[in-house]
């Protein structure tokens, strides 16, 4: 009797992901490729989420989705599907940074995916089966090496109370930033300054022009805000834990209008409406924008804003 020399393959299976992700830093608008915990829901039925595996190159992957049977089993279409039947469905991607460097956001993708998919503010469009979404800086992230910071705890003058989800846009010497606020409406621009001019003098370059932290420029920031325009996909979920109190990132980057400011334009003097608010900030200090005449180290240092229409 012949002795067995190996194992046989009688038949193989091939799986493909129907959704990837890969995730970018507004901030540095470089790939995020670890710490995150991304999961997707279907809005058709109240079940728990299905959890996304991270490959080794930092894109997760979204396997065992309801409905998408077909295309993640390509050669065994024939097979029965998950109710319902695998049409155009949109999910519910949630993403959450336990490491507490990004803010939460959730936003919706059709599947299976058709040619381009546009999605909010400095987002790429998708190709093939990957999408490209931003993640915006939590005001707990530590402050990255050669960028400005720029704070602001961002207050609801009508509603008394934080003015959750605004966004805050940042522009300085030809670069932009956008940060979005916390539910308690803290934020934190993080801000790419060109070199200061200091740099390029002297001989050699920089020579004899002082400390950088010395040299200041202008900034100028506006505001977007307006909380009834807000919208909450998975909001009395059971199972969705906090990303029930967290807004479509579409919703809070494009249907939210642009707010005013309540500042002071002289010490002592009383609060003024304003849609642009102008500073100064220095390399290696943190700027801190606030309404009133007092110091940011003193009590108080809340930015007063105005919703759009208000």
């Amino acid at each position: 009797m012949p002795e067995a020399t190996g194992l046989h393959q009688l038949e193989s299976v091939h799986s493909v992901a129907p959704l990837g992700l890969r995730f970018w830093d507004a901030a540095t608008d470089t790939p995020v490729c670890s710490g995150l915990r991304v999961v997707a829901y279907p809005p058709w039925v109240e079940r728990g989420p299905t959890m996304a595996r991270r490959s080794p190159s930092g894109f997760y992957g979204l396997f065992g989705l309801p409905g998408m049977h077909a295309q993640e089993y390509p050669n065994g279409a024939s097979l029965a599907a998950t109710s319902p039947p695998s049409s155009p469905s949109t999910f519910i991607v949630c993403v959450d940074d336990p490491g507490r460097r990004f803010l939460p956001i959730v936003f919706g993708v059709s599947l299976p995916l058709q040619g381009q998919l546009p999605l909010p503010l400095r987002a790429t469009s998708a190709s093939g089966a990957v999408v490209n979404p931003y993640l915006f800086s939590a005001p707990s992230r530590p402050v990255l090496t050669g960028f400005a910071a720029i704070r602001a705890d961002l207050w609801d003058r009508e509603r008394d109370a934080p003015a959750s989800h605004a966004v805050l846009h940042v522009s300085a010497a030809g670069r932009e930033a956008t940060g979005i606020a916390d539910r308690l409406g803290r934020v934190l621009v993080l801000l790419s300054p060109p070199p200061p001019e200091s740099l390029s003098l002297g001989s050699p370059p920089g020579a004899g022009q002082g400390h950088v932290v010395d040299e200041y420029q202008p900034l100028t920031a506006t505001a977007q805000y307006e909380p009834g325009r807000l919208r909450m996909p998975l909001e009395g979920r059971a199972s969705a834990g906090i990303w029930g109190e967290v807004p479509a990132l579409k919703s809070v980057l494009e249907a939210q209008g642009f707010a005013t400011f309540w500042i002071a334009s002289d010490p002592g003097q009383p609060l003024q409406q304003v849609a642009t608010m102008t500073g100064e900030f220095a390399h290696g200090r943190a700027l801190v924008l606030y309404s009133n005449d007092q110091k940011p180290e003193t009590h108080n240092c809340r930015l007063l804003i105005s919703a759009a229409g208000a």
